[in-house]
């Protein structure tokens, strides 16, 4: 459709997506409120101060049959890798790009193990070809890599690591270059392993991913077209609108601050919980205590209770109504510290739940925590 051919949009138009804006609490799948694109040959007004930047956003279609009124709203983008020639004939372009390499396997495959903390899981979603997949972020010591699995039984468990704010540890995985942004993804398929590390593989804490805000907050849900988008902008500045010249960069770092402190003892624990879990999906497991064989509810694996795991967590009140959730691995972390400002000789796995709370309730240790209120990291109080 031709949106605006007077300052250079209409079908066909080629721009690079720049933002995606959603409502405020609205996420995918929701459709977003508008995509924001930078279109090379657009000559109006800048929208936000972006030079070449036009948000697009959604169009409704309505067909009515009979006495009923279909409606369908989209986006009218789509992606432009690749054009038929039948597609090319109506159009007219500057430049075009021909490529007549014969295709390349880029894929290396890495059997040293991988420790990470999972973010931004994104739901499980499926290709043209019918086959299942889905996105998430995998935080490693070095950097923070995008990472594709392609075995959709391994989204629970990855659902379940990110709650919890655990590392988890990846065997045998592929590393693949992306042909479109040239960065290296991590690429997980069924013969992948997703397994808890040992306490002392994990040399470095969870860090949560930037979220960056930007200047392009007057956009509001119901505006139906892009002038209505741009006038509502223009209005909100002067009569005159200076393009300047603007650098996007992406930042994949990670904020150093967005972790608080707070110091122990605690004023008090409110529950300490002990769960079994599956071990293949690490779902909560119910089990009946008349039977030694337990089968998990989500993935069907049927196995004996005794071999389930044990997780075990604590809710733990601080000054100020502050509640953490600490898990099994940080309370470790809190006995070993114990053990050393006291002569208290049980082993970790031999506690009980009251020794667990008088640990809790007596160390001196610094607490490190996420926005989530989950305990992050342990260090001795300075």
């Amino acid at each position: 459709m031709n949106l605006w051919p007077s300052v250079g949009l209409s079908n066909g138009s080629t721009g690079t997506v720049v933002y995606i804006i959603y409502a405020v609490d609205h996420q995918p799948p929701d459709l977003p409120i508008a995509v924001v694109v930078k279109f090379d040959q657009y000559t109006d007004p800048a929208f936000a101060n972006q030079t070449s930047c036009v948000p697009i956003p959604p169009i409704t279609a309505t067909v009515t049959t009979g006495n009923l009124v279909h409606e369908r709203q989209q986006i009218p983008l789509k992606l432009a890798w690749a054009l038929t020639i039948h597609k090319s004939q109506v159009l007219t372009k500057t430049m075009v790009q021909k490529n007549e390499d014969s295709k390349v396997d880029q894929t290396t495959t890495d059997d040293d193990p991988l420790i990470g903390y999972v973010h931004c899981l994104l739901p499980i979603i499926t290709s043209q070809r019918s086959n299942p997949y889905f996105h998430m972020q995998l935080q490693t010591k070095g950097q923070t890599f995008r990472a594709v699995c392609f075995s959709p039984e391994k989204h629970n468990k990855c659902k379940a690591i990110t709650e919890s704010s655990l590392p988890i540890k990846l065997i045998h995985y592929q590393i693949k270059r992306n042909n479109w942004t040239h960065d290296d993804e991590i690429h997980i398929n069924k013969r992948s392993r997703l397994e808890d590390p040992d306490s002392g593989e994990v040399s470095f804490d969870i860090r949560e991913p930037v979220i960056e805000e930007n200047s392009c907050t007057n956009i509001k849900p119901g505006m139906s077209s892009v002038k209505s988008v741009l006038e509502g902008d223009i209005n909100q500045q002067n009569s005159t609108t200076e393009s300047t010249e603007i650098e996007i960069e992406r930042h994949d770092e990670i904020l150093q601050n967005s972790q608080s402190k707070v110091d122990c003892p605690a004023e008090e624990v409110q529950s300490i919980k002990r769960v079994l879990s599956c071990k293949k999906c690490q779902t909560k497991i119910v089990a009946l205590p008349n039977k030694n064989i337990v089968k998990c509810t989500e993935c069907g694996l049927t196995q004996l209770k005794s071999k389930c795991q044990e997780r075990l967590f604590a809710n733990v009140l601080f000054s100020n109504n502050l509640t953490l959730l600490v898990f099994g691995d940080k309370l470790r972390q809190l006995h070993e510290l114990f053990q050393e400002q006291t002569t208290f000789a049980k082993t970790f796995e031999m506690l009980n739940d009251d020794e667990v709370m008088e640990m809790i309730l007596t160390v001196e240790v610094s607490i490190m925590y996420n926005a989530k209120r989950n305990a992050v990291s342990i260090a001795k109080r300075q």
